[in-house]
Formats: C-alpha cells, sequence, structure tokens
C-alpha cells in the first residue's frame, strides 16, 4: 500500500499482482464512482491481461478526478514497480473517456498507445446526438437513425477500412 501525501491518494496491491501488472502488454484502466469509501470519491482500478481476461492488479482511491490527482496516482504505480525492480511499460493502456486521464497517461507513459473504450466513446457520442436535437431521430426506424448508428462501429475499424 502506498500513500501520497499532499493528495489524498491510497494505491492498494500485492508484489505479485504489480509483477503482473509490469509484464502486461495491455494494460485496463478504469473509475467508478458507485463502490468506493465514503472519504474518497473515486475508485480506479487498474487490470493487466492474461489469456484475454482482464485481472485487477491495483486498486487507487482517489479523492477527485483532476488531472493532478490522475497523475500522481500512476506515478506512485510507477514508483511501486520501481521499488519491487519491476519495469511498468505498456504497449497500450485502454481506459474510460476522460481528459484527465488521457492527458495524464501521456505525461507519465509517453510511449504508450493509448485508447479510450469503446463503451465510453458510445456513451459520450450518444450524449452528443441528445444534445444537437438528434435523439428522436436517433430512435427512429429512418434511413438518417441507420447512418447515425453506423458511427458507434467506426472505433472497431482498422484506419484502412474506413471509407471516406
Amino acid at each position: 500500500m502506498e500513500i501520497g501525501e499532499s493528495l489524498q491518494i491510497c494505491l492498494t496491491t500485492t508484489v505479485e499482482n504489480l509483477n503482473f501488472l509490469s509484464s502486461s502488454t495491455y494494460i485496463l484502466a478504469d473509475g467508478t464512482f458507485q463502490f468506493r469509501p465514503r472519504y474518497f470519491y473515486q475508485l480506479y482500478t487498474f487490470h493487466g491481461t492474461w489469456n484475454e481476461h482482464f485481472i485487477p492488479c491495483v486498486f487507487a482511491l482517489l479523492p477527485n478526478k483532476k488531472e493532478t490527482t490522475y497523475t500522481r496516482a500512476l506515478q506512485m504505480l510507477r514508483h511501486m514497480c520501481r521499488e519491487k525492480n519491476f519495469s511498468l511499460h505498456s504497449e497500450l493502456i485502454h481506459f474510460d473517456l476522460e481528459d484527465a486521464m488521457l492527458s495524464s497517461c501521456r505525461h507519465v507513459f509517453p510511449d504508450a498507445k493509448i485508447k479510450a473504450c469503446n463503451f465510453h466513446v458510445g456513451q459520450t457520442w450518444h450524449k452528443k446526438l441528445q444534445q444537437i436535437g438528434f435523439a428522436a431521430e436517433f430512435q427512429s426506424n429512418s434511413e438518417t437513425s441507420t447512418w447515425l448508428k453506423s458511427f458507434f462501429g467506426l472505433p472497431a475499424l482498422d484506419l484502412h477500412e474506413a471509407e471516406d
């Protein structure tokens, strides 16, 4: 367990989990506000991959969702790995769609490929369609509805498969 000084951040894990996460080429990170202790704002989890399964390895209790908090938590995680002689250099980091976490990942892991979760991307697009007045059209069975819904599959395509 590591507790941040000025920011009230608490990371919990085991040596085995740090080793597993460090050896994973693909890390999934996700936060929840629903299941967390009373005095923390968010529980953020970091998962490693094994046989196409995500294994939770590190649990971070965070006081807010500011970029400085995410950056500090990621730095603490790297520090914990270094203390055990593990190198946390993932090729791909997949996380929920949040600008603050995106900036923090780019800062702490500049060489990693960073992707947003398709579920969260779709959720954001759906909210935007509602904001700009396309909610009724999206729900209908029209040609426009089919066209709008096709956008949700774009993140799954390779770049060369998408047409102009």
